[in-house]
């Protein structure tokens, strides 16, 4: 048995959705450990303990979670959970003296800052997947500490592999190493949707026609400029929005809380529309599995939204924080039938090529296999690896 030792600090791959910190990170952890797992990987997962509800230790199928907390099982914000990296980097040192890894591969900064001090310790390889990037954030506007931006950098200096979800996160990713040859070490993989439960069979838009938007209660996530395009609709359909979110009530509203997934598939097969108006998206997991359901997707041009939603063919795009365009883009698919089921016919099709978790197994053990194999950086750090600080590690 092949042993992979997965770190996502706040992405408890086994938590619900639609949460304070569950969203697309949970899903890829889960969706990737699942699929490693049918090509004969076992795969631990070591996460924060958040929810006293859940035991220390979860498995489901090859997939096992490990949650460690200091003083007991507590929601902490992702914000704070830097001053917890030297009580979990204990806990997993002693985990992995139990069992026989052969590769680490950590999710988002934190996780991967733990990873460079766990990798140098164990002398294994390091594979990283950034979620979002601390850089892309403070270009969208949103402020971003130095610790998280200086810590990026070091973990895509010496991470042996780094997987990212579009080829424009590969190009920001090599923008932010000068002089490195990050090329040979940046695998993209995009991430990909349970075909079982997003998929267009069943689909049928609903009468009256309905809006539909999922996401997590921050601001890049950009509700309010949806929210700002509906209500200068002349016919205002019903907006669904489904996530952990707070509003006044107002007529045509439709908060649902956060939803499993079998329910939320529902939703992506009778909606007109799945509006996805982030501000920054390293990826764009909402629109692949709007895609994959056949439901069309109008969706900000920014990030990884820009390459999986193609404009006029799989959905329509708008450029991120224009509430007038994305209301125009609103109206023209409400209006024209036929181009609403065109589109979602055609992203249908796209999704299942592009987003098949089975293919993305195959190639992430194929980047493990050949890393545990190759002399990497993490048989070159030794003792002269600096890390920086790590909040004390």
């Amino acid at each position: 048995m092949k042993r992979a030792l997965f770190i996502s600090d706040h992405g408890d791959p086994l938590s619900p959705l639609g949460g304070r910190q569950s969203g697309g990170q949970n899903v890829y952890v889960r969706e990737l450990g699942r699929a490693l797992g049918r090509l004969g990987w076992q795969v631990d997962v070591v996460t924060h303990h958040a929810d006293p509800q859940t035991p220390a230790c979860e498995k489901k199928d090859s997939l096992r979670v490990f949650r460690f907390s200091r003083g007991g099982p507590a929601f902490v914000a992702k914000e704070e959970m830097p001053v917890l990296l030297p009580h979990l980097f204990h806990h997993v040192l002693a985990l992995a003296g139990r069992y026989d890894y052969k590769v680490i591969h950590t999710h988002y900064w934190m996780s991967g800052w733990l990873g460079l001090y766990l990798s140098n310790r164990l002398g294994l390889p390091l594979v990283h997947t950034s979620h979002s990037l601390g850089v892309v954030k403070e270009r969208a506007g949103t402020p971003v500490n130095r610790e998280r931006l200086e810590a990026e950098r070091l973990i895509l200096s010496f991470a042996d592999g780094i997987v990212t979800t579009t080829e424009q996160e590969a190009g920001i990713v090599g923008s932010l190493v000068p002089g490195d040859q990050s090329g040979s070490r940046v695998e993209v993989i995009p991430a990909g949707v349970d075909a079982g439960l997003f998929n267009p069979r069943a689909r049928e838009s609903r009468r009256p026609p309905f809006l539909l938007f999922v996401g997590r209660p921050e601001k890049n996530k950009g509700l309010d400029v949806l929210l700002r395009a509906w209500r200068r609709l002349a016919e205002r359909p019903e907006l669904y929005v489904v996530g952990q979110h707070r509003r006044r009530p107002e007529p045509g509203l439709v908060c649902t809380g956060p939803l499993e997934h079998r329910d939320l598939a529902r939703l992506y097969k009778t909606a007109a529309v799945t509006v996805v108006p982030s501000f920054y998206e390293s990826f764009g997991l909402v629109a692949a599995e709007a895609m994959s359901c056949g439901c069309p997707v109008i969706a900000s041009d920014v990030g990884g939204l820009g390459e999986i939603v193609v404009h006029g063919q799989t959905g329509l795009t708008f450029p991120p924080g224009d509430h007038g365009r994305l209301r125009e883009s609103l109206v023209r698919v409400l209006s024209d039938p036929p181009l609403a089921a065109r589109l979602g016919t055609t992203a249908a099709q796209r999704a299942a090529r592009r987003f098949n978790w089975d293919n993305i197994g195959r190639q992430t053990a194929a980047l493990y296999e050949r890393l545990i194999r190759s002399p990497g950086l993490y048989r070159q750090r030794g003792g002269s690896f600096d890390a920086g600080n790590c909040s004390g590690l």
